[in-house]
C-alpha cells in the first residue's frame, strides 16, 4: 500500500477522515495529492416497484414479506419460510461479521430488550454465524444465551429481497466502529425503502454529522449496548417521527449524484479542480 500510494500522482478516498488519519497521518501521502470525491446516497427503492414515495404501507410492507418468505422457501429455511415479517417487530443489521462492525453489541442489546424488557422482536442479519471461530464474539454469545431463534442469519440476499429486507424492518441499526465513507451505507439503504436507522459513533458518523446535525440523536456508543436497547426502544415506540426526520435528510442528500461522483474521479485523474 505504501509503496502503490508513494507512486500515484493522484490519490481519492471516500471522506475527509480517511484522507487525514489514514493518507496523510499512516502513508505520509501530501494533502495536495489527495482529492476527497464522497460516494452517493445509496438507494434500494428502484428494487421495490410498489413502494410509493419511500413510504411504508400495509399493502408495501405485505409485498415485502411474501418476497422474504419466497426467498426463504427457495433457500430452504424452514423458519422464516412461514414467518409473518409484516407482522412481527424485527431490527435489520445489514453487514458481515468483522471485528470493525461491532455485531456483538447490537446482539446485546437485542437480548436487553427481548428478555430483560419483554419486547416483542427479532433481530434479523446478513451476516453469517461462523459457529466455534474465536475471532467474532457472535456466535459464542448467541449459544451462551440461548439467542438463536431471536437473532437469525440471512445470507447472501439478491438486491430486491435485500430491499424488502430493510423495507420490512421496525428500523435498521448499524453498530459499525468504522467505515471508509461519509457515514455507513446502510443509513441510506434503510431509509431510501423508508426504514429508519441507528448508527453507531466512529469518524464516519462525524464527519456525516457535518452534512446533517440532526442525525446526531440516532447514533449512539459502540461500547454502550445498553445505550443502545434505549435509543432502540424510542424508536420502536415511535417510529414515524425517527423516519421523518431521516427521511428529509435523506432527500437532501440525494442532491449529490452518482454523476457527480464520475465527474470528480475524472477531475481527479485529469488534474482538473
Amino acid at each position: 500500500v505504501q509503496r502503490l500510494l508513494s507512486g500515484s500522482n493522484r490519490v481519492v478516498t471516500f471522506s475527509q477522515h480517511v484522507a487525514t488519519s489514514q493518507a496523510t497521518a499512516m502513508f505520509g501521502v501530501a494533502r495536495e495529492k489527495i482529492r476527497v470525491v464522497p460516494h452517493a446516497p445509496p438507494d434500494l427503492a428502484g428494487s421495490l416497484p410498489y413502494l410509493d414515495g419511500r413510504k411504508r404501507s400495509k399493502a408495501s410492507v405485505q409485498l415485502a414479506a411474501r418476497t422474504l418468505r419466497e426467498h426463504a422457501a427457495g433457500r430452504g429455511w424452514g423458519y422464516l419460510s412461514n414467518y409473518p415479517f409484516e407482522e412481527v417487530p424485527y431490527i435489520a443489521v445489514s453487514t458481515q461479521d468483522r471485528v470493525t462492525k461491532n455485531l456483538r453489541s447490537v446482539a446485546e442489546a437485542t437480548r436487553i430488550l427481548t428478555r430483560d424488557r419483554r419486547i416483542d422482536a427479532k433481530l434479523l442479519m446478513t451476516a453469517p454465524l461462523h459457529y466455534g471461530a474465536g475471532w467474532t464474539a457472535l456466535p459464542a454469545l448467541l449459544e451462551r444465551e440461548q439467542l438463536t431463534t431471536d437473532i437469525i442469519s440471512m445470507t447472501d440476499l439478491p438486491r430486491e429481497v435485500h430491499a424488502a429486507f430493510y423495507h420490512c424492518a421496525t428500523l435498521a441499526v448499524h453498530p459499525s466502529i468504522f467505515e471508509g465513507g461519509l457515514g455507513p451505507f446502510p443509513f441510506y439503504e434503510a431509509v431510501s425503502v423508508g426504514t429508519p436507522c441507528l448508527m453507531a459513533l466512529g469518524p464516519h458518523t462525524l464527519e456525516l454529522l457535518g452534512e446533517a446535525p440532526e442525525l446526531e440523536a440516532f447514533m449512539f456508543d459502540p461500547n454502550d449496548s445498553l445505550g443502545l436497547a434505549d435509543q432502540m426502544q424510542a424508536v420502536i415506540s415511535d417510529r414515524a417521527t425517527a423516519i421523518d426526520i431521516q427521511s428529509q435528510v435523506f432527500e437532501r442528500l440525494t442532491g449529490y449524484g452518482w454523476k457527480d461522483v464520475a465527474a470528480a474521479y475524472a477531475n481527479a485523474a485529469t488534474g482538473e479542480s
